[in-house]
């Protein structure tokens, strides 16, 4: 937090970098320096908010009414992301949880009282076939040992820094321009026929290949689909938007932030008419180079996924019985993907006259605390990841930074506790594991367009195998989903840098 920064000189000197101008007025300088302060941040994120109330309000001159506009803004996004009221927002964001008198603040020691909660969900307890197992893979050169293996753990990708997601448009800009350009080049590398790139945006009626993002050309929330045409997002100087008319494509599999390339014309310079949608090949698994190995016995990995309660209370019962899991087989690592804390979970939203108020960091902590001491005394190797969307204790942004946990925690697992980002990829022993939250495809089951050639005598995959597939070969884990709404900040971006 840098408010001392802001003065009119600066504010005036950056804003006129982009077009843009602020009245005389000290009452506009003072309010943006309050709020830095209350809602922490920087004077460069600020003014990526004024710039971006600007261009919201469609005025070239920065006033006082639209500073009050952006307060507003802001009080309504962190009311949205914590779930408390925000008219001060320094007030700690509090959940409704636990049965008995309790202070706000609680010693570490204290903390498992308030997930050791006698409440248990009835169906949980009642499945039948508890510790079955559904399905078993076991490689061909697979061979037992009694040996216990030496555990190395690196961090392939680089941990995402805190609110990654806030970035200066700047950033963002030449990340998705050197994608693009990447993805150009392996499109070309699998498809010898793609010999030169042209604009999509360009009146071409002869037959060329072009290359660009899909982004959604409608409002947020509303999927893909006939009558709601995707838009390209073509790498160019101008940020240039085309339509696409995907008539003549008679299989494809769409979804915003998707990276395509195709054969096609445009005849009129607003919409590409695509005859040939270009499909990358699956990626090949790495080979494991048994030099990079750590051979001293066979690896034993142990996975859960949160929430790790039911939705109509907040006993981490179900926690438990999988840490109890843990301790019984002794994996070398668990690996515990959030939320840890769901903020969908309908028991911390709804208010009860005989529960207590405790925020959320507190159950976040307690939660920890119980996998800390749980695992005590053992050799197995903790990873945490939390859910960039659902983890109530974090703004919901993705890429997500890793968790930030007590000291207490940390003494307790030492070596063997390791903090990674939302997505990452981690080194065990020589051989890499990607790890991401599940929301991706929840997401992308909703929102893309998937269209089947129903003459094909090939299987069809199910919907969710094949968005996972596209993710895949596109390289990715992710995907990034803008709507037009999203894309006008960019294009005028794209515009001022250029």
């Amino acid at each position: 937090m840098d408010d001392e920064t802001i003065d009119y000189e600066w504010l005036s000197g950056s804003l006129e970098d982009f077009g843009y101008g602020v009245e005389e007025d000290v009452k506009i300088i003072n309010k943006l320096k309050q709020l830095c302060t209350e809602f922490n941040k920087t004077s460069d994120s600020m003014l990526d908010d004024v710039m971006a109330a600007l261009l919201n309000n469609k005025k070239k001159t920065l006033n006082y009414f639209i500073v009050e506009q952006l307060e507003q803004e802001l009080e309504k996004k962190l009311k949205k992301t914590l779930g408390t009221p925000t008219a001060k927002p320094h007030v700690s964001r509090i959940t409704q949880i636990g049965k008995s008198p309790a202070p706000v603040k609680r010693k570490l020691d204290d903390l498992n009282a308030l997930v050791a909660s006698p409440a248990v969900d009835g169906d949980f307890e009642k499945r039948k076939d508890v510790g079955k197992i559904v399905s078993s893979l076991k490689g061909k050169l697979f061979q037992s040992s009694g040996k216990a293996a030496k555990i190395s753990i690196g961090l392939v990708t680089e941990p995402v820094p805190q609110f990654y997601a806030s970035d200066k448009p700047a950033y963002v800009i030449n990340a998705k321009s050197e994608r693009m350009t990447k993805m150009a080049n392996i499109f070309k590398e699998q498809y010898p026929e793609i010999t030169e790139w042209h604009n999509a945006a360009i009146i071409s009626p002869e037959s060329v290949f072009v290359y660009g993002e899909v982004v959604n050309d409608i409002w947020e929330g509303q999927p893909f689909g006939e009558g709601n045409p995707a838009t390209l997002l073509v790498d160019d100087e101008n940020g240039s938007l085309v339509k696409l008319d995907l008539t003549n494509i008679k299989d494809f599999c769409l979804f915003s932030g998707m990276i395509i390339a195709m054969q096609g014309v445009n005849e009129n310079g607003e919409t590409f008419v695509a005859s040939k949608l270009f499909q990358l090949q699956s990626p090949a698994l790495p080979k494991i180079q048994p030099e990079n190995l750590v051979d001293s016995g066979n690896l034993h990995i142990m996975v859960a996924c949160g929430p790790f309660t039911s939705n109509v209370n907040c006993s981490y019962s179900h926690l438990q019985m999988f840490l109890d899991l843990v301790k019984e087989q002794k994996p070398n690592i668990v690996i515990l993907m959030g939320p840890f804390v769901d903020r969908r979970n309908k028991s911390l939203t709804e208010k009860d006259k005989n529960t207590v108020a405790i925020t959320y960091e507190t159950q976040h902590e307690a939660v920890l605390l119980m996998i800390a001491r749980a695992l005590e005394g053992t050799s197995t190797h903790v990873i945490l990841q939390p859910n960039a969307q659902r983890d109530a204790c974090l703004v919901p942004e993705f890429p997500c930074s890793p968790l930030q946990v007590p000291g207490e925690i940390s003494r307790i697992l030492g070596e063997r506790l390791h903090l990674i980002s939302d997505p990452a990829i981690i080194s065990v022993n020589g051989i890499q594991i990607g790890m991401v939250g599940p929301d991706i495809l929840a997401h992308l089951s909703k929102s893309t367009w998937l269209v089947q050639d129903e003459s094909d005598s090939q299987p069809s995959m199910d919907r969710i195998t094949r968005l996972a597939a596209s993710l895949l070969r596109h390289f990715q884990f992710s995907y990034s989903n803008f709507s037009k709404k999203k894309m006008l900040k960019l294009v005028y971006s794209f515009e001022k840098i250029n």
